[in-house]
């Protein structure tokens, strides 16, 4: 949605729950506090009937209940690849594909606290 909008799209985002303001609910921007927020009205609760082949178990299904939705209660860690396996796939074909080609691409999304660099 954003994307298009900084197309020039109008764009209408719908989603239920609460607008959660950072500040007031440190749970979500806190990666320490990973997991925090399920448990808050912040998750649906869903969750499976008992699995069979897990011990009966009900396993839990977290989604977000607010704006932004899942992103508010999900954990991600991200590493890019190695330099040499993106060149690896241009050479074999996948043009464009090759580290310099996609470095602008990896900075447009990552966020260095550190400042830039030539690789951030």
């Amino acid at each position: 949605a954003n994307r298009l909008a900084g197309q020039g799209y109008e764009v209408l985002l719908l989603e239920a729950g609460e607008a959660v303001e950072e500040a007031v609910n440190s749970n979500v921007s806190d990666p320490m506090k990973y997991g925090a927020a399920f448990a808050t009205t912040l998750n649906w609760g869903y969750g499976t009937t008992p699995q069979e082949n897990c011990n009966n178990r009900h396993i839990r299904c977290t989604r977000g209940r607010g704006v932004g939705g899942t992103s508010l209660v999900n954990g991600m860690l991200f590493n890019r690849g190695a330099r040499e396996i993106y060149d690896e796939w241009a050479k074999n074909g996948a043009y464009g594909w090759d580290a310099d080609s996609l470095l602008r691409y990896f900075k447009k999304y990552e966020d260095n606290s550190r400042g830039g660099s030539d690789a951030h």
